[in-house]
């Protein structure tokens, strides 16, 4: 269960560049505040992504790219890998679960 009173630093990461994890970081946001959370929710390529990992809470992009963010999962961060990253459900429902 996440805490209520922490300022969540969240990654949207994706393979496709800056205009496929912008949106995905605008989903998040729509999440984030429907749970509730508060969250700071940032956008990056994979390939920034990965070297800066270890710097969210919180990183969340395609299943297919989760491997990637070992580094960060192995220093505490929470690496969240979905299969249809426009949708808000799928978002909620595996932050619901990894919180």
């Amino acid at each position: 269960m996440f805490d209520p009173d922490k300022k969540y630093k969240i990654l949207a990461c994706c393979g496709c560049g800056n205009g496929t994890c912008t949106i995905l970081a605008m989903k998040l946001r729509n999440v984030t505040k429907r749970m509730g959370m508060k969250a700071v929710v940032e956008a990056a390529p994979a390939s920034v992504g990965i070297s800066q990992g270890a710097q969210y809470d919180i990183i969340v992009c395609n299943q297919n790219l989760v491997s990637n963010f070992k580094k960060a999962a192995d220093q505490g961060s929470i690496v969240i890998g979905l299969k249809n990253i426009m949708s808000e459900a799928e978002i909620e429902e595996k932050m619901t679960g990894a919180l």
